[in-house]
């Protein structure tokens, strides 16, 4: 059997879909699966009940907050990968993209293992070098049998899960969020393919590589191959800005945390999975501190009066990403599910 004509994108990220006629099941992560839709089958296929079998043994309801899932096929869950060719004895090209290259000037400690507790690196002039490959911090645990897919962080679903009182939602944009999950999530612009925003950028299980040059920090996301620009050169944020799906973001450092202010949003962003609002005239503020080699801290700040009766921040740890390289994900390949996303 030919996987590439069940998988076509193996080598890179599978795809997201709401069946139509297939009920929702809780899988043992606690996010809804979403499996790929190919013209060419018209049974349920040996391999993608491999790949999604463990999400189709629970409750008949999706979550309350619903669910994104990406397939990780050739990283992360590279085993799942593995156990796919183990049953159809095929071989691929999993290593075209330099996913074991070493990572060069790697700190080590005396038995040769990285030192993710070395100081941080610094630029030429002294600065915080934040350069390097970034993944969201796994503090949503596996369950024991583990996880055939994708870990995503808890602030991929909820970002505001850190706040003891919640996030501090007008009535308005409360009864946005709860008309969000009512429908499983399924207008969330990531579900059909479009940018998420730069707040889930930060929370999106795909990895990142951050550059940093004199003047521009640039973001370069596996996520659709996308790329944010962060402006070090003092510009100033543009005063009426065309909305963006990133924004605007000029950035100046304070000691050694680097300041981002984003501004010229578009009006509808989800800020997670639960479709937490975000309006046009937000503006975020992030303090990126690189605490030590393997470590960097995100202080998200959001005044968006429009959503919330105050501003609120939250912390985002990211860890750094060794001995690889970045594989974009391209959700519009052989995407056939957008007539086929369901609500209630």
């Amino acid at each position: 059997m030919n996987l590439g004509n069940i998988f076509p994108s193996l080598q890179r990220r599978g795809g997201c879909a709401i069946k139509k006629k297939v009920p929702f099941r809780r899988g043992v992560d606690g996010v809804v699966a979403h499996t790929k839709r190919f013209a060419e089958l018209t049974t349920p296929s040996a391999p993608s009940k491999l790949a999604s079998r463990h999400f189709f043994d629970g409750a008949a309801t999706p979550p309350s907050q619903g669910g994104e899932y990406i397939f990780r096929y050739a990283r992360t869950a590279i085993n799942a990968a593995f156990l796919v060719v183990t049953v159809f004895t095929f071989s691929t090209h999993l290593h075209a993209q330099w996913l074991n290259h070493p990572t060069p000037g790697v700190p080590r400690t005396a038995d040769g293992k990285p030192n993710l507790n070395a100081p941080t690196p610094r630029t030429a002039d002294g600065k915080p070098d934040f350069s390097g490959i970034w993944e969201p911090e796994r503090n949503r645990p596996c369950p024991p049998e583990g996880c055939l897919d994708m870990q995503v962080p808890q602030e991929f679903l909820n970002i505001g899960w850190k706040l003891k009182t919640g996030l501090p939602l007008q009535p308005a944009a409360a009864e946005v969020k709860r008309a969000r999950a009512e429908e499983n999530g399924k207008d969330d612009p990531v579900s059909r393919c479009l940018p998420g925003g730069p707040v889930k950028l930060h929370t999106t299980p795909l990895l990142r590589k951050i550059v940093q040059i004199p003047g521009l920090l640039v973001i370069l996301n596996e996520m659709d191959m996308s790329f944010r620009q962060i402006f070090t050169d003092g510009r100033a944020l543009p005063a009426d800005p065309e909305p963006t799906w990133l924004g605007y973001s000029s950035a100046k450092w304070d000691g050694d945390t680097l300041v981002v202010e984003t501004v010229g949003m578009r009006d509808g962003t989800w800020l997670d999975r639960g479709g937490t609002p975000m309006s046009g005239g937000a503006k975020i503020t992030e303090r990126f501190h690189r605490v030590n080699y393997g470590n960097l801290e995100i202080d998200l700040t959001i005044d968006d009066p429009q959503t919330f009766t105050t501003p609120w921040t939250i912390k985002l740890n990211q860890t750094i990403a060794l001995d690889t390289d970045l594989l974009p994900y391209v959700c519009l390949e052989n995407e056939q599910d957008l007539p086929h996303l369901l609500g209630k």
